[in-house]
């Protein structure tokens, strides 16, 4: 009888980590590869108290699923591979401190915003399900000494985003025909660096067309892009899901993943629950120019149900060949330098 329990419950927990890596990106696929993380924690725990209870003869049906389990969690060193060093070039090496956060409909209070900005000191705070009500609070608050520029793009709901950064912003082409924004700025803090705001629907119900088209535009517009970018905002993804892996495939690391030094396994939502978060849904992606990312953190944050990150990184020098291009695409939009209220009322959905 605990023989078959076991193949029962190994074939169940088997169901996630296969569907991770079918070639599917249909509805159930998705929903059970998103729980790939979970499994794998079960595969091992169901091997070891067949063990206990059973005997290790009847744990050897699961050993499969825990081997398929083991190749899929998160590592714990960082993976150097995904890391490509950039060619020599004249300048200095700039030190960036990288802040992203859901807020969750805008729920999360202005105070507690700026209140992280002044223990953390980021240059750059990205804030994903932002308000017109608390894009108006950060407006006339202290968050402007800290951070005086901003391009924002408040929303209802989810919908809205926004950054705001230390140094002066320009807003570029945006990332083409996507539900939600995703827009793009670049900024100079010593060395070009273009960043885009990431944040699709929830692949859930009528959104997973969206949410899969979503990420397909925005890996089509990578090329656009050439020098220091980074990736940032809730993607609603993990690397356990196939259209995430292709951002990274494209020459993208999860900052989570190559820092030395980081929680393991880092994963960020749900976290307004009595147990531990179960996936790592929210990003701050570098692109393969020589970035090294020093540390990140997850934090928690009052009624919200995401972890925000935090990120410390170098920006090493570009040859003068791979300036972006973006930055020189589109300047139509440039964000204001003093009034960041009237960013936020000119960029109202």
């Amino acid at each position: 009888m605990s023989l078959i329990l076991t193949i029962v419950l190994a074939l169940a927990v088997t169901i996630p980590l296969a569907a991770r890596v079918a070639p599917g990106e249909s509805a159930a696929p998705i929903a059970f590869a998103a729980a790939a993380p979970l499994a794998a924690v079960l595969a091992v725990a169901l091997t070891v108290v067949t063990a206990v209870l059973a005997g290790p003869l009847a744990a050897i049906p699961a050993v499969p699923t825990v081997l398929l389990a083991a190749i899929q969690l998160p590592r714990r060193r960082p993976d150097r591979r995904s890391a490509t060093p950039a060619p020599p070039a004249a300048g200095r090496t700039v030190a960036l401190r990288v802040l992203s956060h859901n807020v969750l409909a805008g729920r999360v209070r202005p105070d507690v915003i700026v209140a992280e900005v002044e223990r953390l000191t980021p240059d750059i705070l990205a804030i994903q399900e932002l308000t017109p009500g608390l894009a108006d609070g950060l407006a006339g608050g202290p968050l402007g000494g800290l951070l005086p520029y901003s391009y924002l793009e408040p929303g209802p709901g989810g919908r809205g985003i926004g950054v705001w950064s230390r140094w002066p912003l320009r807003a570029v082409t945006s990332v083409p025909g996507t539900a939600r924004p995703m827009p793009r700025v670049t900024l100079d803090p010593g060395q070009p660096v273009t960043v885009t705001l990431v944040h699709p629907h929830a692949p859930v119900a009528r959104w997973q067309k969206s949410w899969r088209a979503d990420l397909a535009r925005l890996l089509a517009s990578l090329p656009e892009v050439t020098g220091h970018h980074l990736l940032i905002g809730d993607f609603n993804a993990s690397r356990d899901l196939r259209p995430f892996r292709r951002l990274l495939a494209a020459g993208y690391a999860d900052s989570s993943d190559i820092a030395l030094h980081r929680p393991w396994p880092g994963l960020t939502f749900p976290a307004n629950l009595r147990i531990p978060p179960l996936m790592r849904l929210d990003h701050i992606l570098v692109s393969a120019t020589g970035i090294s990312v020093h540390q990140t953190r997850h934090l928690k944050v009052p009624r919200t149900d995401h972890l925000g990150v935090f990120a410390v990184m170098d920006l090493p020098p570009q040859p003068a060949s791979t300036a972006t291009r973006a930055g020189r695409a589109d300047t139509a939009r440039l964000a204001s330098a003093t009034d960041p209220a009237a960013d936020a009322a000119s960029a109202t959905d």
